[in-house]
């Protein structure tokens, strides 16, 4: 039999491998770009927002768990668990929607 330990270092393993490769040949596909003129140096670190869409997805998430909290408080369901997870799958799926228009609109003042 095959142990959690043994699944659980091939699951790193993999997913360590499968990152490299990924990273490497987008690397790869930068320099071709460099290369044939499609884009410059300077344009390498082009702002994509990342910094926005993270930060609000962290705050829909801490909003969802207060929600599930208070669901959870409130109704005295015994299944009162579902909360948590459906609530901040719910605030942080609302939270990207909202990045998209605060992104789109620090775009048009660039």
């Amino acid at each position: 039999m095959i142990g959690p330990g043994v699944v659980l270092s091939l699951l790193v393993v993999t997913a360590g491998v499968t990152l490299a490769f990924y990273l490497r040949s987008r690397h790869l596909e930068k320099m071709a770009m460099i290369e044939r003129g499609l884009i410059e140096e300077g344009n390498l670190l082009a702002n994509n927002y990342l910094e926005v869409k993270l930060g609000m997805m962290m705050l829909g998430v801490g909003v969802g768990l207060m929600v599930g909290l208070g669901f959870d408080k409130v109704t005295h369901f015994r299944e009162g668990e579902v909360f948590y997870p459906a609530f901040m799958l719910l605030f942080g799926g609302v939270s990207l929607l909202a990045s998209y228009f605060v992104i789109r609109q620090l775009q048009a003042r660039d």
